[in-house]
């Protein structure tokens, strides 16, 4: 069969979705290897990791969801979710941090993922993304990330050491913030499971959309 040795993944390492590492989404390999069909429970990254598949991961800032400008109008994330994140913005602001720059450091910070792709357009936004990720030079990340508590929901407890070591005062109390399970701007959407998108929709849109101008003659 074809084997993959590499998996790019959009919009699940982020502030407000970390589902990367804490949804059961494969039936374990052990379960597999004995035909049994298991009952998914480890998560994306674990599947990566005991698959030697090396992890990417674009959009930290989900798309222009956690930048104080706000998504795009085309911008499939859901109502609650796009307030979710609009609340956030406010929340950093209020402590004088910049949304953006806190979301690429916490994405940044992730120990499974080898490899962040950021959309940049411009000059001045190419060089605050590379001062932020100059903050991680010396840090080793198997050493002070680990595996621990990679079935903790709350995520946070993996890459704590990291976090320390990066971010500022003032980023680690909006940070704390926007972590909140009660007066976070996230715990309508993660209890709803508005905090993530899967695309089907926008692709069955699109397909839909393509059809209807090949009926019309409008696309060859």
């Amino acid at each position: 069969g074809v084997v993959f040795d590499q998996s790019l993944v959009y919009c699940h390492n982020n502030l407000h979705d970390m589902s990367l590492y804490c949804d059961p989404c494969f039936p374990s390999l052990e379960d597999e290897l004995d035909g049994q069909e298991g009952d998914g429970n480890i998560t994306y990254t674990q599947f990566c990791q005991k698959s030697s598949i090396h992890l990417m991961a674009a959009a930290p800032l989900s798309m222009g969801l956690l930048t104080t400008a706000g998504p795009p109008l085309w911008h499939p994330a859901g109502h609650a979710l796009k307030e979710g994140c609009a609340a956030a913005a406010k929340m950093c602001d209020f402590k004088g941090v910049n949304i953006s720059s806190l979301a690429l450091l916490y994405s940044l910070s992730q120990p499974e993922v080898g490899c962040t792709l950021l959309g940049m357009k411009d000059v001045r936004e190419v060089d605050v993304a590379a001062d932020l990720a100059i903050r991680f030079c010396g840090i080793n990340f198997d050493v002070v990330g680990g595996n621990a508590g990679a079935n903790n929901p709350f995520r946070r407890s993996n890459n704590d050491g990291i976090l320390d070591k990066v971010l500022t005062q003032k980023e680690k109390e909006a940070l704390a913030l926007l972590m909140d399970e009660n007066g976070g701007p996230f715990p309508k959407v993660k209890s709803n499971g508005e905090y993530r998108w899967n695309g089907k929709e926008e692709a069955r849109k699109f397909w839909a959309l393509v059809a209807e101008l090949k009926k019309e003659g409008d696309l060859n």
